[in-house]
This record gives structure tokens, C-alpha cells and sequence, in this order.
């Protein structure tokens, strides 16, 4: 008798070795999460979209891109406006125009650990007026007192203390 391995629906052997791939630790097993997945993620709630969202309605696709919205407008409502705000994790960019519209920075600098990210969002780093630099978050090379505030939409988990 021959078995093969159960699978979840509408899964493909590909999306299998994603989920393997990102179990493999590394250095910097945030960037390796967030290097294996591309703009098109399989998981991803809404497109352009990498964190769950902070959802209100039925828990409905329609949803998806409100509740993505919702959940940084909610976040970036707690700092303070037309400052230097630092958007650590900024996925593929498009948080970064919700919180220029909630905000009005004078500045948005928004760091991501993978090149590729700001480089599929660029053109919505553009239109935020947003600088893009990739690194890490807990070494970057700026003064203390740099920013008016810190956003961080679920990707603060990856840190290895609050501290850092």
C-alpha cells in the first residue's frame, strides 16, 4: 500500500515547501520569513497586504483591505502628527500611504529587512513621499531622539526583546 502525504486543500507542493523553507533558522529568521514570500503571498489577506488586519465586519474577503487599512490607521492614530515618524517593517509599502494620510509627516523613513520588499513597493514608497531603507531595525545608525515616533504593524513579534 502506497500513502501519500495529506495536504490542505488547494495546496500545492510549492506552497509546501514555502511553509518547510521557513522553518529553517537561520541568523535572521525574520528576514528569511519575509525573503521566501513574494507580493503575491498565498496567504495574504488583501494584495498588497502582509499583516491580518484589525477586522470589524463578517470576517468576509470583501473585508480584507478595509480591516489591512483599519488595522494601521488605528496603530498610527497614537502618534504624533507632522513629525518624523520611522515605519519599522513596512512590508510592500502600502501602509505607508494610510499613515501618510492619517498623519502628515514631515518625514517618513521606512525600513524593511528585505531589499525586495522596497523594491516591489517602490512606487507606493514614492507616492507616501516615503524614504525606503533596508535593514535592520535594531541597528540602525541614527542618533537618540531622531523620531517623533515609531510605527510597527505586526512585526514587532521579531524582535528578540523589547528592548531591542
Amino acid at each position: 500500500m502506497v500513502t501519500h502525504p495529506v495536504r490542505p486543500a488547494g495546496w500545492t507542493s510549492r506552497h509546501l515547501r514555502h511553509i518547510a523553507g521557513i522553518f529553517r533558522q537561520d541568523q535572521n529568521p525574520a528576514a528569511r520569513v519575509y525573503e521566501s514570500i513574494g507580493s503575491d503571498f498565498f496567504l495574504a489577506p488583501a494584495h498588497g497586504w502582509l499583516n491580518l488586519g484589525l477586522w470589524e465586519g463578517s470576517g468576509s474577503e470583501d473585508e480584507a483591505d478595509t480591516a489591512c487599512r483599519r488595522l494601521v490607521q488605528t496603530v498610527a492614530a497614537a502618534l504624533p502628527e507632522a513629525g518624523v515618524i520611522l515605519d519599522v517593517g513596512n512590508g510592500l509599502g502600502t501602509q505607508d500611504t494610510v499613515i501618510v494620510n492619517v498623519l502628515r509627516p514631515c518625514r517618513l523613513i521606512a525600513v524593511n529587512i528585505t531589499e525586495w520588499q522596497l523594491s516591489a513597493g517602490r512606487d507606493r514608497l514614492r507616492e507616501a513621499a516615503a524614504l525606503g531603507v533596508a535593514g535592520d531595525a535594531t541597528r540602525l545608525p541614527v542618533a537618540g531622539h531622531s523620531f517623533d515616533g515609531v510605527i510597527s504593524v505586526e512585526a514587532a513579534f521579531h524582535f528578540r526583546s523589547r528592548r531591542a
